[in-house]
């Protein structure tokens, strides 16, 4: 038989697990690594393999000519593709590269975030966060790339990048 005290303690750690289960599910918070450090490679690949479709090259072309531009097109076409892509060639010619990704809500950042971790061969530390209760920055040499919720992103972020 358990005590009331007892009762209320077990009956506050499931209310606990329920929510922290809901806010996994639904996207709240961002991962925290608890892994080893890896070596940051020389040369990222952000692609593993992917091979882009003809306007995504002809867009890459373009952005490296004009170091600019805007990408307009239907969800789900392969902006983040082309993106990544466009990274992985700036790398190339810029080997101590820092990108700042900037997304409208905490759900995409856990998109980008997977995105980077399914087809880069960046190690997990080296993704940093700007938003969704983290504030990561650039002063980490290991940080390459930083996620960042737009609302956290225009405070925060121009006192981060030169």
């Amino acid at each position: 038989m358990i005590t009331p005290k007892e009762e209320l303690l077990l009956h506050n750690l499931r209310t606990k697990d329920y929510w922290f289960e809901k806010n996994k599910e639904s996207g709240e918070g961002v991962p925290i690594s608890k892994e080893k450090e890896k070596p940051v490679p020389e040369k990222w690949e952000m692609l593993k393999g992917i091979t882009l479709y003809d306007w995504q090259e002809q867009a890459v072309e373009s952005w490296f000519k004009e170091k600019k531009g805007t990408i307009k097109v239907v969800t789900g076409a392969g902006k983040t593709i082309l993106a990544l892509s466009i990274i992985e060639k700036l790398q190339e010619k810029e080997k101590d590269l820092r990108v700042a990704i900037v997304v409208p809500t905490k759900v995409l950042l856990k998109q980008w975030h997977e995105e980077l971790s399914e087809k880069s061969n960046l190690p997990e530390e080296t993704i940093g966060f700007l938003g969704a209760g983290r504030e990561d920055d650039f002063k980490n040499s290991r940080k390459k790339t930083l996620l960042c919720v737009l609302n956290s992103a225009s405070k925060k972020l121009p006192g981060i990048v030169d």
